[in-house]
């Protein structure tokens, strides 16, 4: 840089500062980029439930045994959080159903915690329905235990341990499809 003139030593300084600039352009953008791929991370497998073909009998037998049982824990199941969690007070639950009697949903929700399709905690004066992540998930199935809240095993049997709900499959056979195109 000694044998440089005035002019040429201003370009190199006035080239510095825009390389200078650029890169904290470049790490703003990339801070930018690296913020949308955490959201896209985030909102991954939200707005759907998985479920494991193996609970769907039971949640038959549930249909059967307690339709409003059903439609309470399916709600659940649509509002939950990634935790596999809600919290909505039982008087919110019988305006949604536009039921009469509260007794109804408490019934209904003492059924869901037996087969334990949920579990209830207390915070306070409200309760936090806690649904099974053995039959209902929203993150992949390898993380879901460590996400969810409550995980157990369904039960299909009454208190003297008789089947609650079960299916005759016997010489029932199903015939695979070949893949249809349109």
């Amino acid at each position: 840089m000694k044998n440089l003139d005035d002019k040429q030593k201003q370009q190199i300084k006035s080239l510095e500062a825009k390389l200078k600039a650029s890169g904290e352009v470049n790490n703003r953008l990339n801070e930018a980029l690296s913020s949308v791929e955490t959201e896209k991370r985030a909102t991954r497998n939200y707005n759907f439930v998985q479920v494991y073909k193996s609970e769907l009998m039971l949640l038959r037998g549930l249909i059967d045994l307690s339709p409003q049982s059903a439609k309470i824990l399916l709600l659940m199941v649509e509002k939950m959080n990634k935790q596999n969690a809600i919290m909505i007070p039982q008087d919110s639950l019988q305006k949604v159903f536009g039921l009469k009697s509260r007794s109804t949903i408490t019934k209904a929700i003492s059924v869901l915690k037996k087969q334990r399709w949920i579990d209830v905690k207390k915070v306070g004066s409200m309760n936090i329905y806690r649904v099974n992540s053995t039959a209902f998930w929203q993150s992949n199935a390898q993380t879901k235990g460590h996400v969810s809240c409550f995980e157990a095993s369904l039960k299909n049997c009454d208190e003297e341990g008789k089947k609650v709900y079960d299916e005759n499959w016997k010489g029932i056979k199903i015939k695979s499809l070949p893949v249809l195109l349109d």
